[in-house]
């Protein structure tokens, strides 16, 4: 299920008082890959990629004289360890200060909750195994025009071309993906710069494609569909 932070600061559905977090940290941890040379000083930089993000949140909240009562339990801190169950998966997080975005969570470490009557206050410690915030909308556009990524990350796109066309060509921020074939009226072609992946109708079309797999620069990019048929393109803004 989604987690929500609204305006009054509660994070919803589990009404926790959401107090504090890091999610402003400007940039996660990179992983660095490089190799040292006997006799030469320094080390030769191979590239670098980013680690999983960390989110850690102080929340709060009001504990029931019945705290040690099983019905108790079983409506409160049964309710939120059935919620935040990292065997679940990630869950979508959003907040209401920044609408656009969405951070996939799951939950990295035990929660200990005190169990004493009155106003508590403990720590929920999420990871994001993707440590990029993606648009909470996806965006499209029909045929030519521009593409704005309003993020600030190079973001995927999913391009659909629907036929009838034969041998379609669409340039999209300056990179030409081409396929050589007939595509039918009924028949769509999908191509997925996130995954890799080539399909008509299905079946695998990446022996019959170019190979080129771009993506949305932050800002504007210029899209000119094929010359028949539609081209669509769908995409979710990136942020670091």
């Amino acid at each position: 299920m989604p987690l929500h932070v609204d305006a009054s600061g509660i994070l919803q559905p589990l009404g926790l008082k959401w107090l504090r977090d890091n999610r402003f940290e400007i940039i996660p941890a990179t992983r660095k890959y490089t190799e040292e040379i006997p006799g030469r000083d320094g080390a030769i930089r191979f590239g670098a990629d980013l680690r999983t993000r960390p989110l850690t949140a102080t929340v709060g909240m009001e504990v029931s004289e019945d705290v040690t009562s099983a019905d108790y339990r079983a409506k409160v801190f049964d309710f939120i360890a059935a919620q935040l169950n990292p065997l679940n998966g990630e869950q979508a997080l959003t907040f209401y200060d920044e609408p656009e975005k969405v951070y996939m969570v799951e939950l990295a470490e035990a929660v200990d909750i005190p169990r004493e009557p009155g106003y508590i206050e403990f720590d929920l410690a999420f990871e994001m195994f993707n440590p990029d915030k993606n648009g909470a909308l996806q965006k499209t556009l029909v045929g030519s025009g521009t593409a704005t990524n309003a993020g600030t990350k190079a973001a995927p796109f999913t391009l659909t071309i629907q036929g009838p066309v034969t041998d379609p060509s669409v340039t999209v921020a300056g990179y030409t993906m081409s396929y050589t074939g007939t595509i039918e009226t009924a028949s769509a072609l999908i191509i997925d710069t996130e995954k890799l992946t080539a399909t008509l109708e299905g079946a695998n079309a990446l022996p019959n494609y170019n190979g080129v797999f771009p993506k949305l620069h932050p800002g504007d990019n210029v899209v000119t569909a094929a010359a028949a048929g539609t081209t669509t393109l769908n995409w979710y803004d990136r942020w670091l």
